[in-house]
C-alpha cells in the first residue's frame, strides 16, 4: 500500500548527515588572481561574494535556498538545494546573466 504525503511530512527533519544530497554545484573564479596583489586579490574576493549573492537573490534564491558557499581562495563553490526557486534553468537563465550583468557595470 502506497501512502500520500500529507503537509505534516513536509515539515519534517532532513535526512540524516550521511545520506547523500542532491545540489547543483556553481564554481565562480577569479581571472589571473595569482597576478595580483594581497589587497587587491582581498578586495576583489569580498566584491565577488557580494555579487554573487546579489545575482542569486535578483533571480530569488536566497541563503535558504543553499549551503554557505565554500571558499577557494580566488573564487567560490556553491551548493544550491533542489528547490523550485533555484531550478536550473534559472540558474543559467537568469543567475549567469544578472552576475554578468553586475561584473560589467
Amino acid at each position: 500500500m502506497t501512502r500520500t504525503l500529507q503537509p505534516a511530512d513536509l515539515d519534517q527533519s532532513p535526512p540524516a548527515p550521511s545520506l547523500p544530497r542532491h545540489r547543483v554545484i556553481l564554481a565562480v573564479d577569479i581571472e589571473q588572481s595569482t597576478s595580483r596583489p594581497d589587497l587587491v586579490k582581498a578586495e576583489l574576493r569580498r566584491t565577488l561574494y557580494e555579487l554573487f549573492d546579489q545575482a542569486l537573490r535578483s533571480a530569488g534564491i536566497r541563503r535558504r535556498h543553499h549551503d554557505r558557499f565554500t571558499d577557494r581562495g580566488d573564487g567560490l563553490l556553491a551548493l544550491i538545494h533542489p528547490v523550485d526557486q533555484a531550478a536550473k534553468p534559472v540558474l543559467l537563465n537568469q543567475v549567469v546573466p544578472a552576475l554578468t550583468q553586475l561584473l560589467v557595470s
